[in-house]
């Protein structure tokens, strides 16, 4: 028996638990080297919270913070981690040995059977479990760590569209009352009997329409608010808000294959096919190493009678590969090693499509807010300035004013939503290159902004209604 216990000692002190940051500290890293931001490593020690409301506006840094700090999801992937744990952890241990002992009856008196046995198969397929489930860890750090990125992702699209939502919210309560003072000063000149009614019913028609636009912005407003306080777990009727500005659009300054480049350096999803695909290849070369070793048990047995010399010694218990030789676990192997290299394939071929779509998208936005920018808003405003002139000499009257107006908001309505476009479509691309893009980090300041208050009327400008 003291022999067996010497086997057993050294599998003892080789079952070392794991450290308690494995696995959720390298998931930390890989987040916070692409973007600057990650969630604390002891995520899953921390006592849920919600956060205190923020003061001030909430930059796109304190959002990310905010939501990968607090929203219960990332404990949902978090806890994912301590299941990739618990397998690397049993893949360097063995089967506890089974010790049995009998008091059997005999003629000379009593007789008693002690043994110790041990799962030998477990020793055998030790490296192999342990490398596999080695793996399957990078795998699933690598996993997480994309879903923590996807987070920040949704966390970025939902900041863009808040701001975008609040600029148009703001801009439709423009155009709502410069229709609104158009139709108003369409009943005066009824009233008056220098318009026709039918002219005033047209303008209190498109008021009422621009009425509901405006209402209806509203609402998309709450909508795009309800999106982003979810995801930073802050109340939706909190005293928060967000800039109402955004950097204005810059030409894109990487080539398609710098952006490759990064992508296949970069992005984790890919990272972790390829550790699913070595995880199976290691998987399929064990099965046929070990395909015709059955279950083998090692054992030690004392009998001690009364009358009679004790008698101690080994055994074997050995499964004969004579019908099981391991054929179904090696086409099962087979076939997930198929199936695994298929899956990392196809990512590996859609990615440089997807990167050339997405780089492309992204190249038009720009130009489209270029466009807007240099050509059609300031051809918008020469046509204001020179309505106002008309105006001022008697030469027109203040409808067409008005409507050029209302025109020249909308183009800057349009032209706020280009912007919010490109930065979505930055956002995307920078997403699908693996968490940052080759010219900038994930927010670029210190640009000029574009918001609806440089599209206000300046201060001391003349009124259309002066003249009436």
């Amino acid at each position: 028996m003291r022999r067996m216990l010497v086997v057993l000692l050294p599998l003892l002190a080789a079952c070392a638990s794991l450290p308690a940051e494995r696995g959720y500290s390298e998931a930390t890293t890989e987040v916070s080297t692409r973007i600057g931001h990650a969630p604390p490593s002891d995520l899953l020690s921390l006592e849920p919270t919600r956060p205190a409301v923020p003061e001030g506006e909430i930059g796109i840094g304190q959002a990310l913070d905010l939501a990968l700090r607090h929203n219960p999801e990332l404990r949902r992937e978090y806890a994912a981690l301590g299941i990739s744990r618990a397998e690397l952890e049993a893949a360097t241990r063995v089967h506890n040995p089974v010790f049995s002992i009998a008091r059997l009856g005999i003629e000379s008196g009593t007789e008693i059977a002690r043994s110790v046995a041990l799962a030998f198969t477990d020793l055998l397929t030790m490296p192999d479990r342990r490398s596999m489930a080695e793996l399957g860890q990078q795998r699933a750090e690598a996993e997480v760590a994309q879903a923590i990125l996807k987070m920040a992702h949704q966390v970025e699209q939902a900041w863009y569209e808040l701001i975008s939502a609040e600029q148009h919210a703001a801009l439709a309560q423009l155009i709502r009352q410069a229709n609104r003072q158009r139709a108003e000063l369409a009943d005066r000149m009824v009233t008056a009997g220098t318009l026709p009614a039918s002219h005033a019913a047209e303008y209190r028609a498109t008021a009422a329409e621009t009425a509901i636009a405006a209402t209806r912005a509203e609402a998309e407003r709450l909508e795009a608010r309800l999106e982003l306080a979810n995801l930073l777990v802050l109340p939706i009727e909190a005293n928060w808000s967000v800039p109402m500005h955004l950097p204005e659009p810059k030409a894109v300054q990487f080539s398609d294959e710098e952006l490759l480049a990064q992508a296949r350096a970069e992005r984790l999803d890919l990272k972790a096919l390829d550790r699913a695909v070595a995880e199976h290849e290691r998987s399929l070369a064990s099965v046929k190493r070990w395909r015709f070793v059955g279950d083998v048990e090692l054992e030690y047995e004392h009998e001690q009678a009364d009358g009679e010399a004790d008698k101690q010694g080994p055994g074997l218990t050995l499964a004969l590969p004579i019908f099981d030789q391991g054929q179904a676990e090696l086409e099962r192997a087979k076939a997930a090693l198929a199936g695994a290299r298929a899956e990392r394939d196809a990512a590996w071929y859609a990615l440089g499509n997807e990167l050339y779509a997405a780089r492309a998208g992204l190249h038009s936005a720009a130009e489209v807010a270029r466009v807007y920018q240099r050509v059609l808003l300031p051809s918008q405003e020469r046509v204001v300035d020179g309505h106002q002139q008309e105006l001022n000499f008697m030469l027109k009257g203040p409808f067409e004013l008005l409507s050029v107006r209302a025109e020249q908001y909308a183009a800057h309505g349009e032209y706020l939503e280009a912007v919010r476009d490109y930065w979505l479509a930055r956002a995307q691309l920078r997403m699908l290159a693996g968490g940052r893009l080759p010219d900038a980090p994930l927010y670029e300041a210190g640009q000029p902004e574009v918001g609806i208050d440089q599209f206000l009327p300046k201060a001391g400008a003349p009124d259309p209604h002066a003249h009436h």
